[in-house]
């Protein structure tokens, strides 16, 4: 089975919202027993829920994300992955110092953080990591 993690900072907005989008797409296609996601934070601090806008954000498109609790990520786990996500340059490049044979790994969304700003913002977040989880999908199970 193919492993995606996506990664962000604190692992309680975007990389949280991208896991469940692209688990969410893959459940559709009914690739389940293919491809799955997971994510984490670079700084995360474990256990921490999902920023109550992400939540509601999520909520909206029929997505539950109440239940998720955030976890920093591991060497093994960015290591076993066969594709990491991460949602901005600086993401990659801390990345590439930490794990420098995963590099080739590496893919930028190019998200910005929501963190404390509006649903509006969270509901913007969310829709522009669309276009970018349908990609990564084709490009994963075509």
């Amino acid at each position: 089975m193919k492993n995606i993690v996506f990664v962000c900072t604190g692992n309680t907005c975007r990389s949280s919202m991208a896991e469940a989008l692209f688990n969410d797409a893959v459940r559709r296609k009914e690739k389940s027993e293919e491809i799955r996601a997971e994510s984490c934070g670079l700084a995360a601090i474990p256990g921490q829920p999902a920023a109550e806008n992400a939540v509601l954000a999520m909520r909206e498109i029929g997505i539950d994300l109440a239940r998720h609790r955030s976890k920093p990520g591991t060497r093994k786990m960015l290591c076993n992955a066969d594709r990491i996500v991460v949602m901005t340059e600086e993401h990659k490049a801390a990345l590439s110092t930490a794990l420098p044979a995963c590099k080739e790994k590496i893919s930028v969304m190019n998200i910005s953080d929501p963190y404390g700003q509006s649903l509006e913002v969270y509901k913007a977040c969310r829709d522009n990591m669309i276009p970018y989880i349908e990609k990564i999908l084709r490009e994963e199970t075509d």
